[in-house]
This record gives C-alpha cells, sequence and structure tokens, in this order.
C-alpha cells in the first residue's frame, strides 16, 4: 500500500511538472518578440496612381477610384492608420515631380498625414503619432539621378518642410527604387536610401523577400505570393488568384518571421500595387482580408 502512494505521488509530481513545461513552452510561443515598449515601424509601399492595366476582369478596388483627389487621400489614410501602419512610402516617379498638379497634390497627402485624424477625440495629454511619409522615387524605366538635385528640387517645392516628412538619422528620408542610378552627395542634407545597395531590393514575382534583416534592421513582407514574374500572368489555368492569395496566409507569415527577428523598419509590398498582385487595399476579390491577416497578427504579437 505504501509503494502505491508513493508511485501514485511521484505520478502527480510529474504529471505538474510537465504541465508547468508545456505551459512555459506555450508562454514562450505566445510572447511578443519584441522588449516592452519597443514596436518596429510599420511601413506600406503606396502607390497615389495605381496601374489597373493588369487586374482580371471583375476584380477592382473597393471603392473604384481614378486619380487622386482629396476624398481619396483620407480615405487612404484612415485605412492606412487603421490596420496599424505608421506611414508610408509614397512611390512617385521624375514625370510626377515634373507636373505642377501632382506636386500641389504631393503636398496635400503630406498635410493631411500630418493633421489629426477625422473624428478624433479631443487633444490629450499624448496626442497620436503623425502618419510618417516618405518619398520614394520609382521611376517605371532606369534613370540616373543625382541626390543633390532631388534635394534641391524637393526642398524648391517645399515637400520636405512638413511635419509628417519620414525622417531617419535626424534628416528627411528619400528612397529610390532599384531602377535608380544613384549620384550621391556626401554632404546630401537628407538620408538617402537606395534599394537592392543601402536596403534590400523590392522583391517582385516570387521573390518573397529577404529571409534575413537587411541593413538597418530592414525586412520587406509581402502580401500575396505569384506564379508568373512582373506584370503578373493572371491565366487563371496556371495562377489561380485565389489560391495565390492563400487567404491571408503568405501574408501573415511573412509579418510573423519579420517580428520573429524583430525588424526595426518593416515595409510591407503593398497598399496598392495591383501590377505585381501583393496588394491589400480593399477589393471586390477577398475585400479587407488582407486588413484583418495585418490587425489580428499585430494583436497576437502585442504591437
Amino acid at each position: 500500500m505504501f509503494i502505491r502512494l508513493v508511485f501514485v505521488a511521484v505520478v502527480i509530481c510529474l504529471s505538474s511538472s510537465c504541465g508547468g513545461l508545456s505551459g512555459q513552452k506555450a508562454s514562450l510561443q505566445t510572447a511578443p518578440p519584441y522588449p516592452a515598449g519597443i514596436r518596429p515601424l510599420l511601413l506600406t509601399i503606396y502607390h497615389p496612381y495605381p496601374d489597373f492595366s493588369n487586374l482580371p476582369s471583375g476584380v477592382s478596388p473597393l471603392p473604384s477610384y481614378t486619380g487622386w483627389p482629396v476624398h481619396r487621400m483620407e480615405r487612404d489614410l484612415a485605412r492606412m492608420r487603421a490596420v496599424g501602419f505608421d506611414g508610408v512610402l509614397l512611390a512617385i516617379t521624375p514625370k510626377d515631380l515634373a507636373n505642377p498638379t501632382t506636386v500641389e497634390a504631393i503636398g496635400q497627402f503630406l498635410a493631411l498625414a500630418a493633421a489629426p485624424p477625422p473624428n478624433s477625440p479631443a487633444p490629450a495629454a499624448a496626442p497620436a503619432p503623425i502618419f510618417k511619409v516618405g518619398l520614394l522615387l520609382a521611376p517605371s524605366e532606369p534613370v540616373t539621378l543625382r541626390e543633390e538635385n532631388v534635394t534641391r528640387y524637393l526642398e524648391s517645392k517645399n515637400l520636405l518642410s512638413f511635419a509628417a516628412v519620414l525622417m531617419l538619422d535626424g534628416k528627411p528620408f528619400i528612397g529610390f527604387s532599384e531602377k535608380v542610378v544613384l549620384m550621391p552627395d556626401p554632404y546630401s542634407a537628407c538620408s538617402c536610401r537606395l534599394f537592392g545597395q543601402d536596403w534590400p531590393a523590392m522583391p517582385s514575382g516570387q521573390d518573397a523577400g529577404q529571409s534575413t534583416l537587411g541593413p538597418e534592421g530592414v525586412k520587406w513582407v509581402r502580401v500575396a505570393e505569384h506564379g508568373g514574374g512582373s506584370p503578373v500572368d493572371w491565366d487563371e489555368k496556371t495562377t489561380p488568384w485565389p489560391v495565390s492569395r492563400r487567404r491571408g496566409n503568405a501574408f501573415a507569415e511573412g509579418l510573423r518571421q519579420a517580428f520573429a527577428l524583430q525588424a526595426k523598419i518593416i515595409i510591407v509590398s503593398s497598399w496598392n500595387n495591383y501590377r505585381n498582385g501583393s496588394f491589400m487595399e480593399p477589393n471586390t476579390l477577398d475585400h479587407d482580408e488582407m486588413s484583418k491577416v495585418m490587425r489580428n497578427m499585430l494583436e497576437q504579437h502585442g504591437l
């Protein structure tokens, strides 16, 4: 009888220990990857004039739109804030900067980004952070640019003086896509980053982005994967769109990896780049499914 009681006690003890270990393992799996009070800078690529030419029939943004009027700026800013983004990289071309109407629209967007969100509560002791906007020069064709000329031109148009301008190293940020051959200025008044050199290249086609962190802790996350290149092959016989978007599973996994690596800057590609199919703007195919994925992932990781 005594031996039986001892055996029961040992079993109970071991069961309790195993339960404790199991609970500890579960807590480690769900523990936030970032130290308390630390949060990555969450950005997305945003196109003021997206290319809809590759959209399959029956698929369009919700609601559909053309141009970049103020009411669309306000709606897009509200949506991106609600998803959890801290700011955007505004994809523009040298041709955009040569257009006075587009330059004025960029200024309007920067002003709206710096303003308190509509219907926000009365100012409190700690007002909401300003939504940040980084200018990203992304030409459709290869071009050579001199950093000093770009900086001076943007300054002449007052596009670097808004409170919403993204700052890195205490200077206004200007990004350049891989199609830019940049002639750098060692004494630049801006913090310039050339993708593919200073920062990892933007993912395209089946490329889901780099598996490790790039310089300055930068990590790309694609919203969706596709079997085609760029532009995407939308032939449903080879690339079924609903399957390729995988109901947000690929997007969730990309965010999970970025959080696990404790990325300092996470860039989601993209909000509305329909040309490569990796977008999260609400649409007639999967509505706001990708926005829900991102909100859920941020909540799960305490961000």
